[in-house]
């Protein structure tokens, strides 16, 4: 069975964002590029977002961050 890929895109904002976030901390950056990579593979994998207007879900990304996406 063949493993589908879906395309992640980001406002050029969240990019600066990440790039704050993660400048130093290699840790954080390889946890975040797993992370994101499983989003790559099911974007329908992370936790649904109650309280969210916009269908939003979040997955963790190690134990002390969370990213939000919709």
């Amino acid at each position: 069975m063949p493993q589908y890929k879906f395309k992640l895109t980001f406002p050029e904002s969240t990019e600066k964002e990440i790039h704050k976030l993660t400048k130093g901390n290699e840790s954080l950056q390889k946890k975040l590029a797993k992370a994101l990579e499983q989003l790559k593979l099911n974007p329908f994998a992370g936790e649904h977002v109650e309280s969210s207007e916009l269908e939003q879900r979040r997955v963790w990304v190690g134990t002390t961050h969370r990213l939000f996406y919709a």
